[in-house]
């Protein structure tokens, strides 16, 4: 049996290992599409060592590889939009996003009505040190606008049902990202029975990560809802209400019920019949359990899409909050440079501005002062500007592809002499570079963001990367753009979301901070919390030179300078792009991408 290997796996100065009896040719394992990799690593005997490093059963790396740049090969976002569809197949709607389309809407009046049914009491803390409590009493005190994900299912994706059916919104946006985020790196096709089955040269090492803030919170509370509704007296037998009225009504008057009050209860008695042959009888049933619930509030979309794709590396979710799939990305960076995969498919996916969650998640920011309540959107979405009054909350998903450089060449090239490339993508073996990450934790405060920590990260970040990657921090600065965190919070001098950024990036950049040009996605899609979509829309910057504009900005919020940067979109050729992401319990992640 031959075998190969890559050029960086042979030894100094040594031979080639001779295989060992039983090894696997994996050229000789079938593919189940074009976009399959021809020429993957070879597994070597476990017992022996390939340029210092130790391969394990898995066939990666067991024992870390030094120096393995990791690139972006696919990404895409399934985007909010009560009355659209989040994302479809072969649409790119990271562009959307750079075109500064609007995702953020009005809620319905039921909605709000049953947040106003919840009795929020928010607590307002006044400079002299006083404190007050003010109940919500009306729709114009509470949140008016949010960008929730519209009606969506896995159909056009030929996601079974039996598998569909376990996952709630979140979880089934971010598994179409990550299955789009396959397309896109073509890898999958997503073509034929099979289009979605990674080829079995490439199932073992490949792993997958998942972010969310409020994993299955959606699925729960909606089947806790169910319940209670069934058991509410509004829904309780119509007959057994109105015989135990019209049995009080008899007690309380000597003479017995009137002609009037029994044509009126008679005329009950015959809209209960009506209702209970109509289509909505069956809100009235009797409750019964959903054997499901389980698999939709603990397999969660990264097991669930490993499933569907039968990708056998490592799998994962993680939680950090509004950080959460920065953070993500850097588990998977961290995955790939270790040896443990050799591509890693990060999803992201939260919902916190469904109708559901509106009265629970959306009364929370709004009990703590954190949410807007204007009803305007051109008025409350509004990043960097003076009249910022709070953020808005948002849902969606993303799906990004990271691999090891040296494998998604080699991809790439055995596509290319296959011939299996399309004319348009003969100069894209990858979208972009990541050059590094960072992950960490103020352990300051649950909600509050530390700003001389945040400061120092950034720093600590930035010195890194000019040791690692032998870029300056001024090259970056005058070729880069920053993607912010911003989530429009009050215009405060020092507490707000941009106020901590901007200070931060000054003292890292000093004279050269006012070259860096300053992004945001937020005035657009509203607060996706664990989703970040800033990361993707890097990666297309990078690739297309387009950036988008800061959303409704006009008027200057003097406690942030006179140096920042905004953009004003349109083109801006850049080589590198920062992302910046703050979650709640003080966690802080950050990545570097380059051409």
């Amino acid at each position: 049996m031959s075998l190969s290997f890559d050029e960086d796996d042979k030894p100094d100065g040594r031979e080639t290992p001779t295989p060992v009896k039983h090894q696997v040719d994996f050229k000789k394992f079938p593919t189940y599409n074009s976009f399959s990799s021809v020429n993957c690593h070879i597994p070597t005997d476990s017992n022996k060592t390939v340029g210092g490093l130790k391969r394990n059963e898995t066939f990666v790396w067991a024992s870390g590889r030094h120096n393995v740049n990791v690139v972006v090969t696919g990404a895409a976002a399934a985007l909010p939009g009560r009355n659209g569809i989040a994302i479809a197949p072969g649409v790119n709607n990271m562009q959307r996003i750079i075109d500064g389309e609007n995702f953020i809407e009005p809620i319905p009046v039921l909605v709000k009505d049953n947040m106003l049914d919840k009795n929020v009491i928010e607590l307002i803390k006044h400079k002299d040190g006083t404190q007050e409590k003010k109940a919500i009493l009306v729709h114009d005190q509470n949140i008016n606008v949010n960008a929730s994900i519209g009606a969506f299912n896995l159909a056009p994706y030929g996601i079974p049902e039996s598998i569909a059916s376990t996952m709630d919104r979140a979880v089934q946006v971010a598994v179409a990202a990550g299955l789009e985020a396959l397309r896109d790196a073509r890898i999958l096709s997503g073509e034929g029975e099979n289009g979605w089955v990674l080829p079995k040269s490439l199932q073992d090492t490949t792993g997958v990560v998942y972010a969310t803030s409020f994993p299955a919170l959606d699925a729960a509370i909606g089947e806790v809802s169910k319940y209670f509704e069934s058991k509410s007296v509004n829904n309780t037998h119509f007959n057994e209400i109105i015989s135990h009225l019209r049995n009080r009504l008899a007690q309380h008057d000597s003479n017995g019920i009137s002609a009037e009050v029994e044509s009126a209860l008679q005329q009950l008695e015959r809209l209960s019949v009506d209702i209970a042959g109509s289509e909505t009888s069956s809100k009235f049933n009797k409750y019964e359990f959903d054997r499901k619930l389980l698999f939709r509030v603990l397999v969660l979309g990264n097991a669930q899409l490993a499933q569907i794709i039968k990708a056998r590396g490592p799998n994962m979710q993680t939680n950090a909050a509004c950080a959460g799939a920065t953070q993500a990305i850097a588990l998977a960076y961290d995955m790939i440079q270790v040896g443990r995969a050799e591509r890693m498919i990060v999803v992201a996916g939260d919902n916190a501005a469904s109708d559901t969650l509106m009265p629970w998640l959306g009364n929370g920011f709004r009990a703590l002062g954190a949410a807007t309540t204007c009803a305007q959107v051109q008025l409350a979405a509004l990043p960097f500007d003076k009249r910022r009054s709070g953020m808005i909350l948002g849902s969606g998903g993303i799906g990004m592809v990271l691999e090891s450089e040296e494998g998604a060449l080699r991809r790439y090239n055995a596509a290319a002499a296959a011939g299996l490339l399309q004319p348009k993508s003969l100069n894209r073996p990858f979208r972009c570079r990541l050059l590094g990450t960072l992950i960490s934790n103020s352990a300051y405060h649950g909600a509050s963001l530390d700003r001389a920590h945040i400061a120092a990260e950034m720093e600590r970040f930035i010195a890194s990367v000019e040791k690692e990657q032998g870029i300056t921090r001024k090259d970056i600065a005058c070729n880069g753009v920053y993607f912010s965190h911003e989530t429009s919070t009050h215009a405060s001098p020092t507490s707000s979301c941009a106020s901590n950024e901007l200070h931060g990036l000054r003292l890292v950049f000093g004279e050269h901070f006012k070259e860096l040009l300053i992004l945001n996605t937020k005035g657009f899609t509203g607060h996706p919390m664990g989703v970040s979509f800033e990361d993707v829309v890097a990666t297309e910057v990078l690739l297309t030179g387009r950036v988008p504009p800061i959303a409704n900005y006009s008027e200057p919020d003097p406690n942030l300078g006179t140096d920042v940067k905004l953009s004003k979109g349109g083109i801006y050729p850049c080589k590198y792009a920062i992302r910046f992401a703050a979650g709640f319990g003080s966690q802080i992640a950050l990545a570097l991408y380059g051409k």
